[in-house]
């Protein structure tokens, strides 16, 4: 099985068979696959009709649920039988009812909420209107109340600035490492290549000062991905802030927002629950049941 490097090469395959046999999951998404592809060790076995990405970073059998058309895809989940330590990860609800379907009782799977990405309607993010919504708006009254915060879009003038929160944050965040990924590879990915990965952002400043950024990258034409949003400092008050901001610049074409996993984090869970999702894409992890299914 000959695997390859994720780049901007197998971008326009990948991208095709996502958008046609996709479940709208981030995961999956090139970009966010491009993003991570070293920090999580990832390549890719690519085919017309199919792609599979090797997680190297969890384990020496670890593959992501491919992606493309019934037939492959049942034909490379058979090919990964014979090895009884095979695992598959970021399976969504799809994917289990396809393997159950098409290969069943080969494949155990069980629910991974570490993975669960969190979707958000992103006009009610903006508006922050009723009850539920009053611990965002709070944050955002006392950063009005203390502090003079401004915020600019993503631009070549500001790039700069965006790499100097990221290095400040990059200092601070290995305490909120989880499994050894962190994040701050992923996000320097993000910057680099913010153009070619179609990247949308703000940075935040105080007094002039960069303090906060949120980016990321549409998933579709209605669904955006907030790939990052970090801080320069201990005040989470300014990621508020720059999520804000950015979901107000998107403006009405992306009607959804993406905000991925909370990798187990409890902080971040509280923080992406308490922002109130419309719907959880809720994520698998499988390994072989039974390898003597096909013999």
């Amino acid at each position: 099985m000959i695997l390859h490097s994720i780049d901007f090469a197998t971008r326009p395959l990948m991208e095709k068979l996502y958008h046609q046999y996709g479940h709208g999951s981030s995961a999956m998404h090139f970009s966010s696959l491009y993003v991570w592809r070293n920090e999580m060790q990832l390549s890719v076995y690519l085919q017309p009709d199919l792609f599979a990405v090797k997680a190297g970073w969890r384990g020496q059998n670890y593959w992501f649920f491919p992606c493309g058309k019934e037939q492959a895809k049942k034909e490379f989940l058979l090919s990964l039988a014979a090895h009884p330590s095979v695992f598959l990860c970021y399976a969504c609800e799809e994917d289990v009812a396809f393997a159950k379907q098409h290969l069943p009782g080969v494949y155990q799977f069980s629910h991974t909420p570490q993975d669960d990405e969190y979707l958000y309607e992103r006009s009610q993010q903006v508006e922050l209107a009723g009850k539920k919504y009053r611990h965002q708006r709070n944050a955002l009254n006392r950063l009005n109340n203390n502090y003079s915060l401004g915020a600019q879009p993503l631009s070549d003038k500001t790039l700069g600035d965006a790499f100097t929160v990221l290095k400040a944050w990059s200092e601070k965040s290995h305490d909120m490492a989880t499994g050894g990924l962190i994040g701050c590879n992923s996000v320097q990915e993000l910057l680099t290549d913010w153009k070619a990965l179609d990247v949308c952002g703000v940075v935040v400043y105080e007094k002039d000062v960069p303090v906060a950024l949120a980016a990321g990258y549409p998933l579709s034409s209605d669904c955006f991905d907030l790939s990052a949003c970090i801080q320069s400092t201990e005040n989470s008050d300014f990621s508020v802030f720059a999520r804000h901001r950015l979901f107000q610049h998107l403006g009405d074409s992306f009607t959804v927002v993406n905000t991925e996993e909370d990798l187990g984090l409890a902080g971040l869970r509280t923080v992406k629950q308490g922002m109130h999702p419309c719907k959880i894409i809720q994520t698998y992890e499988g390994r072989i049941y039974d390898s003597t299914f096909f013999r």
